[in-house]
Order: C-alpha cells, then structure tokens, then sequence
C-alpha cells in the first residue's frame, strides 16, 4: 500500500479536527500535533509524505518547524497555514523550503487538490528513483559503463529528452522557475492596483529578480551544453608542458576561492618528457572543465586539507587526477558511493543538498555534466570514484575522491 501519510499541526482543535475529517475523507492517513515540539516528535516514529502546519503555535511554531524538518535528510512536503497576511513574512518561510502556503480560513478544496498533486509528484519521483538504482547496478563493471557511453553516442536525442526531462522534476523544486510561479502567484493576489498600474511589494520584486537570474543561468547552461554536444571542436595541438601551464594559472585565478575553506591546491612538477608528448584540445573548453573539476574539490573538500593534481603518461594517454579529501555530508557519507559512481554526471543529479554561496557558481547539478560532455567530445573519458590513502601513517587510511581525466595522446616528437 502507498504511503499517504499526513502530519497535521495545528493548535486550533475545530480547524485541526476539520482537516483530519476532509483528509480521511480521501483515504489519507492523517496524524494530529499541537505544536512544532510534539509534530517532531511523531515525525520520529513515523513515515510522512505531507506536513501541513500553522505558523504561530505555543511551544514551538511552525518556521521553527520548517527550518528543522528541511534539515532531514528526505525532508517532507511542507504547507503554512496562516491568518496572517504579511509578505515579508511569507516570502521569510518560503526561503526556508516550503511547498505552498493556506491562508485561513483555509479553502479545502484547494488543499486536497494541492496535496493530491504532491503524492502524484512523489510517485513518479519514487518511480525514478527505482529507476536510477536500476542504472547503478546495469553500470557496476566497466565495460557494461563503455557500452552504456558508446549508445549515449548514438543517442544524443534520447540523452536530451532525459536532460529535460529532469529539468522539468529540478525546476518544479526549490528555487529558479518553481520558486518563480510561487512569487507570481503571490503577486496576482497581493498587488494594489492604482491608476490603471499595479503597486508590487519592493521585497517580492527583489526576490523575482534573483530567481530570473537563477533561471536565466539555467537556460544559458543548457544552451552551453547542446553548443558542446552539436558544433566541432575548435582544437588545436598543444604540447602537455602547456596544459600544466593552464593549471598553474588556474591556481593562481582561484586563489581567492581557495581561501574561503583554506585549502591549497598542488600541482605536481611537470616531468622533463611533458614537452615532447602533444594533445589536440579545444583549449577554451578544456580550462572550463578544468576550472570546474577544482572548483567541484574546493566546494566538497574537507576544510584545511589539500587538493593534489597529478598528471601521467600512459602508453597512447594522458592522465590527469584531481584528488581531495570530502567533507562528511547531511547524511554523515563521505565522498561517492560505489552505486553512484557512474551517474553523478548525469544531469541535476547532486550527492548532497548542500549549497555553496560563497563561490558564485550555479549549484544545480550540472558543472560535472558540462565537464563530461568536454571530455567525451575529444574522445576521452571521466571517472569518479573514492580511494583509500595510506601515504599518512600518522593519519592512518583516509578516503579521498578522485576524478580522473583521460586524454588520448596526439603523437611524441
């Protein structure tokens, strides 16, 4: 049987009995809290798709509530009731991870029909997720990956559907589009008309603004990423002794960034054969695959720990390593699950929730997809996966990440 669980919490008994009676009403199991403190309490022990919540409560109130169940690690659908008309106060809890907001008295056909529709989203969310697993594990070995790449090859309309397709899942979510149709809709109900003009709130306008621009960078990126599928390379010949030169500017270019967590990013010396062994690059794409592999170490990197690149020769390639030590994330993992070694570059797909301001970049699962689809364009090839490091006796075995680059070789002089 599905889950169709309700967390009602609501001080107002005739209003919480009213929700209980509609809810059950349409076959959903509904359970009743008083005050933020007690829904915590019973989110504990049970498993719930919907919390539907007042504001103001005694005890603890509902944007306290809100903050706390977004910092679980599969937090619920989330609805505000409130009597209160203030916008400041409800852009405030949307910020914090609301699905919607009930103003009361509360219209029940509009919320069975709003929570109908989330239980419709989580199903098919629910179907995805079966989905990937599935994926995971047909991607285990190697050569099932070579052959899943070889198609992706063949298949650039059916890898595009999916793109969007997930586009539409992520935007639906959180902020940039979602958060756009939110606002709008705040708008057509709060706006004053005057003088044949509508009068917005100055801090709905600002928060409109920031969204447009999340969403704009979303459209540029996928524009980038169909630019890198669809046209040719630009490459050039370009002797390794100048690629380790894009990493030393790269450095010095992100030396501000690397303060923020305190790290240091290590090149290893170039070796004297580096002038004599030639790559064919399209040198524009390859420093913005570049520059993203070590803004991805300095995002998820343990704070004060160093970022190692380290570049090989092999017999027809040229290897190149990103290393660092990750932080633990929300759900105490570090670094990338063997199941998810091969799917992190598909698109909106991201590990952890964890948003990083602080570095200006767009956070939306899509660098490592642009950086794939650089490499595989020059017929090279990517990979992720978590190492155990010795080298440190006194440190004992650390898990570290890698991501490692290969390049085929042009020819040696």
């Amino acid at each position: 049987m599905k889950n169709r669980n309700i967390l009602v919490v609501e001080d107002d008994q005739p209003l919480s009995n009213l929700l209980l009676e509609s809810l059950e009403s349409q076959n959903y199991k509904v359970t009743l809290a008083s005050n933020g403190l007690e829904a915590l309490e019973k989110f504990k022990t049970g498993s719930f798709n919907v919390v539907i919540t007042d504001i103001q409560m005694p005890v603890m109130d509902g944007q306290e509530l809100v903050i706390k169940l977004n910092e679980l690690e599969n937090p619920p659908k989330i609805f505000v009731m409130t009597a209160n008309d203030d916008r400041n106060l409800i852009i405030n809890i949307m910020k914090h991870g609301v699905h919607d907001y009930l103003f009361k008295p509360v219209d029940i056909n509009d919320l069975l029909t709003k929570v109908e529709r989330v239980f419709e989203t989580n199903e098919l969310k629910l179907m995805k997720d079966s989905i990937d697993k599935e994926r995971a594990v047909r991607f285990e070995s190697q050569i099932e990956w070579a052959r899943w790449c070889k198609q992706v090859e063949n298949h650039d309309n059916a890898v595009d559907q999916n793109m969007f397709q997930n586009m539409h899942v992520s935007f639906s979510q959180g902020i940039g589009f979602g958060a756009l149709i939110t606002l709008l809709n705040i708008i057509a109900e709060t706006a004053v008309k005057e003088n044949n003009k509508y009068l917005i709130d100055e801090e709905i306008m600002n928060t409109v603004i920031e969204n447009s621009k999340i969403a704009e960078k979303a459209i540029n990126t996928f524009s980038e990423i169909e630019t890198i599928i669809s046209n040719k390379l630009h490459s050039e010949k370009v002797e390794c002794i100048s690629l380790h030169k894009v990493f030393t500017d790269m450095v010095e270019e992100l030396a501000p960034l690397s303060a923020i967590g305190n790290h240091k990013i290590i090149i290893a010396e170039p070796k004297t054969y580096y002038d004599k062994i030639v790559l064919s690059i399209d040198k524009k794409l390859m420093q913005k695959a570049i520059k993203e592999l070590l803004l991805n170490a300095l995002k998820f990197s343990e704070k004060s720990t160093d970022i190692f690149v380290i570049c090989e020769k092999l017999v027809k390639d040229f290897s190149i390593s990103f290393i660092n030590v990750p932080f633990k994330d929300e759900t105490g993992r570090r670094g990338i699950p063997v199941e998810y070694e091969n799917i992190i570059f598909e698109p909106f797909y991201r590990l952890t929730k964890t948003v990083h301001e602080a570095y200006g970049t767009f956070d939306y699962g899509l660098g490592l997809t642009v950086v794939n689809k650089i490499i595989e364009k020059h017929n090279g090839n990517i990979t992720a996966r978590n190492i155990i490091d010795h080298s440190d006796l006194s440190l004992g075995p650390q898990t570290k990440v890698e991501f490692n680059v290969i390049l085929p070789l042009v020819k040696e002089k």
